[in-house]
């Protein structure tokens, strides 16, 4: 078994060479590749969904499932076996500014994310109230009121509706402070992905860390910007 799942990891390895590989591509060599070595006639642009588990399932056996993290440019990843691998990748995948670090927490609440521009403050309240006494919402974290963070949040919902990016964040936000973390104001760095699924349950995936993009580690004073001919622009309200 283990000598099959050397050939199989090689041939995917040379698959994943290739230099005009797409993720459509790379969908039909998989299946050519199951069938290979399963004795199966699967049809790469007609599979079923138990055909798709059966390959899924072949792939984690075969220690296919994670070979792409043994590549150098895991983070450079253009494609992903499904929904639930690409959601994985989005919440371990930080901004540059954040990589220092391993995250302080990480967790899935299932609930579907909502817009603070919705009219029904019933409907709102309740929502905040969800996230709020969320079971992970609620553990226990050394995090203090004079803590920056750095918060990182996946909002995934189903591609036939659709909102705003900013509008999902500041309800969500407003949902977990008081109980995640003391106030918002302690946010210094905020990542805000809108992941839209086909297949994959409406859900806010939430990760914070300490953040120390403030920190005291600018070793010279700076000297004035110069801008040139570029006015500076006042808000002015007579």
């Amino acid at each position: 078994m283990k000598n099959k799942n050397l050939n199989i990891e090689k041939e995917f390895n040379g698959i994943l060479n290739s230099q005009d590989l797409t993720s459509l591509n790379l969908k039909g060599e998989i299946v050519n590749l199951f069938n290979l070595y399963t004795n199966n006639h699967y049809n790469s642009s007609d599979l079923t969904l138990e055909q798709e588990k059966n390959i899924i399932r072949w792939m984690i056996k075969s220690d296919l499932w994670f070979i792409s993290a043994k590549k150098a440019d895991y983070y450079m990843r253009d494609w992903f076996i499904n929904e639930t691998d690409k959601h994985s990748w989005l919440l371990q995948n930080k901004c540059v500014l954040g990589k220092h670090s391993s995250w302080h927490l990480g967790f899935s609440i299932r609930i579907k994310p909502k817009s603070s521009n919705i009219t029904n403050n019933k409907v709102k309240n309740e929502f905040q109230k969800l996230l709020k006494n969320d079971e992970f919402v609620k553990l226990k974290n050394n995090l203090s009121k004079g803590d920056k963070l750095y918060l990182k949040l996946i909002c995934v919902i189903n591609k036939t509706r659709d909102k705003d990016i900013d509008n999902m964040a500041k309800i969500t936000i407003d949902g977990l402070k008081g109980t995640l973390f003391i106030d918002d104001s302690q946010i210094d760095h905020l990542e805000v992905i809108k992941f839209k699924t086909k297949y994959f349950e409406d859900i806010i995936s939430v990760s914070v860390n300490k953040s120390s993009i403030n920190d005291n580690n600018v070793i010279f004073r700076d000297l004035n910007m110069t801008w040139g001919s570029r006015k500076k622009l006042e808000v002015n309200i007579n």
